[in-house]
């Protein structure tokens, strides 16, 4: 059995994606899609909807990304982005609403769209020197787009330091 393992883990072939997930922001690229617990940017929508809640002023983001080579293999993509968040600071609703809208053409031939809706909390659950922080966000994928919730938590130690955790699709 043990022999049988070791042969296909050596035979294995490189695995490739149908879709290819590139970065949402500049900085998120930069970071090699490492953006889960980042909260002081409106592009986090993408990696944590929890994130986009502790936004303190309106947001507006847009981004152009040229590749031609990802992970995948080689490539000739052009990927434009639009984000924008909008605080909300009342009485029953606390946290930031974001819209995203995301084009991304390949080889001259597949056209990929995305639309988002964000809500991440602010003050969901505080505590002393910290916070938790809850969120989700709705996506339409596709040229005839069909529906995605991702959801997310964020944990905020002292003033700098958080911990995220995300599912998406």
């Amino acid at each position: 059995m043990r022999l049988l393992l070791v042969v296909m883990l050596f035979a294995a072939g490189p695995a490739r994606a149908g879709y290819e997930d590139s970065g949402f922001s500049a900085r998120a690229v930069s970071m090699g899609s490492a953006f889960t617990a980042v909260y002081d940017d409106i592009a986090a929508m993408a990696f944590n909807p929890a994130a986009t809640g502790q936004l303190r002023h309106v947001q507006v983001q847009t981004n152009y990304l040229r590749q031609f080579h990802i992970p995948a293999g080689e490539t000739d993509q052009n990927q434009m982005s639009l984000a924008a968040g909008f605080p909300v600071q009342q009485e029953l609703i606390k946290g930031t609403f974001g819209l995203g809208w995301q084009y991304n053409r390949r080889q001259e031939q597949v056209i990929e769209r995305s639309f988002l809706l964000n809500f991440g909390s602010r003050g969901f659950r505080e505590f002393e020197g910290g916070g938790l922080e809850l969120g989700g966000t709705v996506k339409g994928i596709g040229v005839r787009p069909k529906g995605d919730v991702d959801v997310g938590a964020l944990y905020r130690f002292w003033e700098k330091y958080a911990l995220g955790l995300s599912l998406l699709n």
